[in-house]
């Protein structure tokens, strides 16, 4: 009767084997747990459905408050990455200063593209967009 080879006697790749048949058989197993636990869909009955068209607000004041919590997020978004380049600049030095100006002007249309969206940001008062369905 043969007997099984010690871990020991193994080579290398047949350990790497072993060990990717191991993994394999215990990533099915708990799939199995999952599939026949009844647990399988539970997740996707958690996943809210996509919210139709645009985004609604309460009313006019909560509108602008967004508007301005965005404007902010932009606003720090830019200084952070204003920042980033500085430091990239102080610890890489070739190619310097070209290479920051290159960062700034992305930023800066990147920053500006934002605050145009930003600017042109309508969502419609909730009452009226149920009215509208």
């Amino acid at each position: 009767m043969s007997r099984l080879p010690s871990l020991e006697d193994l080579t290398i790749p047949q350990r790497i084997m072993l060990t990717v048949v191991i993994v394999i058989v215990i990533l099915f197993v708990l799939a199995a747990f999952g599939f026949f636990g009844g647990r399988w869909d539970q997740a996707d009955a958690q996943v809210r459905p996509p919210i139709k068209g645009p985004a609604c607000v309460t009313d006019e004041g909560s509108r602008e408050r967004l508007r301005a919590m965005m404007f902010e997020g932009v606003d720090d978004a830019f200084k952070t990455q204003i920042g980033h380049l500085y430091l990239t600049m102080i610890k890489d030095v070739q190619d310097q200063p070209q290479r920051a100006a290159v960062g700034v002007n992305n930023a800066i249309g990147a920053f500006t593209i934002a605050r145009i969206a930003i600017l042109g940001w309508e969502p419609p008062i909730c009452e009226q967009r149920e009215q509208q369905k």
